[in-house]
């Protein structure tokens, strides 16, 4: 009998388009990422070829993502369909076997939700054959790593998750509960990640995950790119015993489920109760008409008000919300838990900004999946109870509805919110650690991560407004967010203007605080408030009440009246102003370039200048600095005077320059020297020299750069010069040469524009006249002389590299004079800041670190660093050649040490915030001090 109902469901299924609407979705998201580098899935192909071993079975195994969301479609509708169409009774009463019927139901859709799958086979093979592709990124097909794809995911994760799913949808018979069901076996496999940070808990995380993600990342974590070429992951090893214990763990649920169901209707017990006296008769109405009742603005919010508390209460009330609730916790908590001070081995202080990003990699996509759920099940809830008709001719405008129905699924956030804020402060409370900084807290959780929640609530509800049925809106929903996240890269399209709801990146840090991207930042915000209310405004308008669903009827029947239309000018005029304000700031005042684009330059650059790599140069011998500093408003001037020496055996004819920052102006005045050309678009310099410069002789050269406010960029622009905590090196001046650091550097990317591979090692029989006398930074200068006038706010202090001879106050600025203690490497640093510093001295030496007030936990360690290090590096390696040794510290913005001639910038998101606790911690504070400071003798 249990034959009959598997080929009804296959049968039923194979009719379906669901079937193959999922197999086509999966075969065209692997035939992209299998063409292109713009599309991928777990992650980019890398060199690696695109049907290698390992990027199949990555991709089966990413899938098993997809796969669980594919499956309870097919499962949930199998177990349910007989309770949804109210065939049960009829089918019940008949002579049929439980295990039968269940092993039947469950065996066809256990099957039917393998098919979608194999899509990425078809997807990967389809591909190989396009003409646009690359047929040097295609190997030979090797039909094993499809065989062990399957057996090894595909089969373990379909039955397995069908297991789950299935048991659930047979004892709950409830669609909710069988999606809840899927959303807690995600949470499984995103906690199972959060182990790996930990290389101690590998092996664990791998036991944990469902999925058997984490055994096949682990296997081939060490192969090389011919390993992955080559070699497949079949069940062996950590993946084979986690097939073992997961897939016998579904089973038996399975099993205790078909032990449990029972052939009979759900009945809610009704209790009993004493018989109440009969209720007297109704008396009939007056037939007198009562007066109209006009409503006023307080009988509005009234009803808006109570129209927020139904709703609000309908959400939080109900299990899905609960679960939700409780999974978003139960997978943020162990992340909080276990890597909040560690990572591979390292532990550092809990701080705040730590803590929100833990908290959004964990929590956030929780909350998308309950605007996801709740924006179709709040619009439609009527409909689906079947009292839209009574609820829609209720005496209340269409604008009170979608406003407490957008109002209540916000608000349901803000305790989730709220409750993951507690989270992290009480882990941070757990470690010792109090500097909790609720502004931060408040600004990155409430404001930017809650107005990019509002921002998707609208889209939602606008979707579900104009959709026919409850299901369209969420397709339409779904699919239009993916799209709209992975279609601007193919098209080149760099702008946030076009990709609603972005805005430019956000990096808070102790030094800045948020300073530097608050311009744009609101103003990419307000753009996109601005158009959230014209939606608004939309999806009002289309605000279904009554029985039309049609679009054609619902078009015309959508008229702005009544508060609607002014509310439609203001949000139109105000869009059309800050879409002229945004574009004149992102695309006028600055300059936005597409990934492609970008790429295309650099490609561009090497053809046309990679011939003048090698031409005979000067080399810079001396600079002289005025820099002037003006962090307040993100601006500067540099005014350098270099002294440049042909060191060649023939005369030097032309002198050739790329530009470095290009958020800098450059005026560039060479003694004795014409501009030939000017590539502006590619930053490539050409000045003829009249007369040509003779071997040994020395010329000037003056760089006047100008960084000038220019309103807010499409994106954070130039971080290294902020209000409080500048950085940024002699590099972004234009430099005497061709840029190798320009060049494309990707093996790929380099084909694909026409590119000869990089020649990364020069052979050692080759003529090295033209470079062996070259150092590892640069090829125009070697040891030079540095000194420097810089100037900064009057509350900063600004750092140079060598010896401070002389600091003053002129006309509300400071100023700090320093020059070399000996002549150095051409590559150093300037920074400027509102610093503390610590000063101790070794033999003569002034050892120094500038670090942020509410930073000085580990700076006793780096000052013990420095000393201990000079002492063993001076007994082994020779003297110290200059008079200061300074560590320095630098926002977040980047995560690295620096060695530099005495001085050595330090990020503040590594050393600064290090906790060493135990004995066999590893003392990074200390470690990575000691290897700059040996940095010293050769920069």
């Amino acid at each position: 009998m249990w034959r009959h109902f598997l080929g009804f469901e296959i049968r039923f299924w194979l009719r379906s388009f669901m079937l193959w609407i999922f197999l086509l979705i999966v075969s065209a998201m692997v035939f992209g990422a299998a063409s292109s580098d713009t599309v991928q899935i777990g992650g980019g192909v890398g060199n690696t070829m695109r049907n290698a071993p390992f990027v199949i079975e990555r991709w089966y195994a990413t899938m098993s993502l997809l796969l669980l969301l594919m499956t309870t479609a097919f499962v949930n509708s199998a177990a349910g369909r007989d309770f949804t169409f109210n065939t049960a009774q009829i089918l019940f009463s008949t002579p049929l076997r439980k295990m039968d019927y269940l092993l039947g139901r469950f065996a066809g859709a256990t099957l039917i939700s393998m098919v979608p799958v194999l899509g990425v086979s078809l997807g990967i093979l389809a591909a190989r054959y396009m003409p646009w592709i690359d047929a040097e990124r295609w190997g030979p097909i090797y039909w094993s790593a499809h065989l062990n794809s399957i057996l090894a995911f595909v089969i373990p994760n379909t039955i397995f998750v069908a297991a789950i799913i299935f048991a659930i949808a047979i004892l709950t018979r409830s669609t909710v509960y069988s999606f809840l069901g899927a959303i807690a076996l995600l949470v499984g496999w995103i906690v199972a990640q959060t182990f790996t940070s930990d290389l101690d808990n590998e092996k664990l995380a791998v036991m944990l995950d469902p999925f058997g993600m984490q055994a096949l990342a682990l296997a081939t974590k060490y192969w090389t790119v011919a390993e992955r070429n080559t070699r497949s992951v079949g069940l062996e090893g950590l993946l084979l015993w986690n097939r073992l214990v997961w897939l016998p763990a579904g089973l038996a649920i399975f099993a205790f489920a078909c032990f449990r169901f029972r052939f009979e209707e759900r009945a809610d017990r009704v209790k009993r109760t004493k018989a109440k006296p009969e209720a007297p008769p109704v008396q009939p109405l007056p037939t007198t008409a009562a007066p109209a009742r006009v409503v006023d603005a307080g009988g509005r919010l009234r009803q808006l008000a109570g129209f927020i508390r139904t709703e609000l209460s309908g959400i939080v009330k109900s299990p899905a919300f609960i679960i939700i609730l409780v999974a978003a916790l139960v997978n943020t908590l162990p992340n909080l838990i276990f890597n909040a001070d560690s990572g591979y081995g390292n532990r550092s202080l809990p701080v705040t900004y730590r803590m929100i990003e833990m908290i959004e990699g964990s929590m956030y996509a929780f909350l998308i999946g309950i605007i996801t759920y709740y924006s179709g099940a709040l619009i439609w809830r009527e409909r689906d109870a079947r009292f839209d008709e009574v609820h829609d001719a209720l005496p209340y405008p269409s604008w009170i509805a979608y406003a407490a129905k957008l109002a209540a699924l916000l608000l349901s956030l803000l305790p989730i919110l709220a409750l993951a804020m507690l989270c992290g402060i009480a882990v941070q409370a757990a470690r010792g650690y109090t500097r909790f900084q609720l502004p931060v807290y408040l600004a990155d959780i409430f404001v930017s991560a809650f107005s990019s929640f509002f921002f998707l609530a609208i889209l939602a509800f606008l979707f579900h407004a104009i959709s026919p049925n409850k299901y369209v809106g969420y397709f339409a929903f779904i699919v239009f967010t993916m799209v709209t996240g992975l279609m601007w890269e193919p098209l080149d399209v760099a702008t946030k203007m076009v990709d609603f709801g972005d805005r430019p990146r956000v990096v808070y840090s102790d030094l800045y605080g948020y300073a530097p991207f608050a311009g744009g930042w609101f103003w990419f915000t307000m753009y996109w408030l601005a158009f959230s209310g014209l939606l608004a405004v939309a999806s009002i308008a289309w605000w279904q009440r009554g029985r039309e669903t049609g679009w054609s009827k619902r078009w015309h029947g959508a008229k702005l009246t009544g508060a609607l239309r002014p509310a439609a000018i203001v949000f139109g005029v105000a869009f059309i102003a800050l879409a002229g304000w945004v574009y004149y700031n992102t695309k006028i005042l600055n300059r936005i370039l597409g990934p492609r684009e970008s790429k295309q330059l650099s490609a561009d650059y090497e053809k046309l200048y990679k011939k003048n790599q090698r031409l005979p140069q000067p080399r810079v011998t001396s600079v002289k600095y005025r820099i002037d500093l003006r962090p307040e408003n993100r601006s500067m001037t540099i005014e350098a005077g270099h002294v440049i020496q042909n060191r060649t055996s023939s005369p030097i004819a032309a002198i050739h320059l790329t530009e470095g920052d290009e958020h800098l102006e450059s005026q560039i005045d060479i003694e004795g020297a014409k501009l030939e050309s000017a590539d502006k678009r590619h930053g490539y310099f050409v000045y003829s020299l009249n007369p040509p410069m003779q071997p040994g002789e020395s010329r000037s050269m003056k760089i006047r750069a100008v960084r000038d406010r220019r309103g807010f960029a499409n994106d954070f622009d130039m971080p290294q010069l902020v209000q409080n905590g500048t950085f940024f090196n002699n590099t972004v001046l234009p430099q005497i040469g061709y840029n190798t650091g320009a060049e494309l550097n990707a093996p790929n990317d380099r084909r694909k524009y026409g590119l000869p591979a990089r020649d990364l090692m020069p052979e050692l029989e080759r003529d090295c006249t033209a470079h062996c006398a070259d150092n590892y930074l640069s090829r125009n200068s070697d040891w030079v002389s540095v000194e420097t006038t810089i100037s900064t706010a009057p509350d900063q202090i600004a750092i140079a590299p060598g010896s401070l001879l002389r600091e003053w106050n002129e006309n509300g600025r400071r100023f700090f004079h320093y020059k070399l203690d000996r002549d150095s490497l051409n590559f150093y640093s300037f920074l400027s800041a509102r610093y503390t510093v610590a000063r101790e001295e070794w033999k003569g030496v002034k050892l120094e670190v500038y670090y942020h007030a509410d930073h000085a936990w580990n700076v006793p360690k780096m000052l013990s660093s420095m000393r201990k290090s000079l002492d063993y590096f001076t007994t082994n390696f020779g003297p110290y050649y200059h008079r200061q040794a300074r560590i320095i510290e630098f926002p977040r913005v980047a995560s690295f040490a620096q060695a530099f001639p005495g001085t050595m910038p330090y990020s503040e998101s590594i050393g600064f915030i290090a906790k060493i606790k135990d004995a066999d911690d590893i003392d990074m504070v200390y470690y990575v001090v000691a290897h700059e400071m040996g940095h010293q003798w050769w920069a």
